[in-house]
Order: C-alpha cells, then sequence, then structure tokens
C-alpha cells in the first residue's frame, strides 16, 4: 500500500509541475517575442 501511495503522490507532483510549465507557457505566448529566450527555455521541460 505505501508504494501505490508513492506513486499517487508522484503522479499528483507531476501533474502539479506539468500545470505550473503551461502557465509559464501560457504567460510566454501572451508576452510575445520579448521573452523569446526564456520561452524557449520552458518548452524544453
Amino acid at each position: 500500500m505505501k508504494s501505490d501511495t508513492s506513486i499517487v503522490e508522484q503522479q499528483g507532483e507531476l501533474s502539479g509541475l506539468l500545470k505550473e510549465v503551461s502557465k509559464k507557457r501560457f504567460k510566454c505566448l501572451s508576452v510575445g517575442l520579448k521573452s523569446g529566450y526564456l520561452c524557449g527555455l520552458t518548452a524544453q521541460f
């Protein structure tokens, strides 16, 4: 049971990370070329 719980927790952390990345990516797109470099960095993750 413990291993199952840790897997679920890891998935939760992953989805949280994905949400953060997509937020940043959206901000990137809305900001535009001004921060294109940051956009490129975000897209790599």
